[in-house]
């Protein structure tokens, strides 16, 4: 089973939802898979703006070295 070609990352405060992000698939440097998400989200009851990168990697999925 392949997986998906996308996910969403939802950054929350409690029941506040701050952002949602797109995270596509993605293969890392280090020959793993998973996604990644990045950008700026802001605090919708403070004001603030916050920097946000986020990685999802599947364990296991980094090529075996011989």
């Amino acid at each position: 089973m392949g997986l998906p070609k996308s996910v969403s990352v939802t950054i929350a405060n409690g029941e506040t939802v701050w952002d949602n992000m797109y995270a596509p698939l993605r293969e890392f440097k280090s020959g793993s898979e998973g996604y990644f998400a990045g950008g700026k989200v802001i605090d919708r009851e403070s004001g603030e703006r916050y920097q946000v990168s986020c990685s999802i990697v599947r364990i296991g999925s980094k090529p075996k070295t011989e």
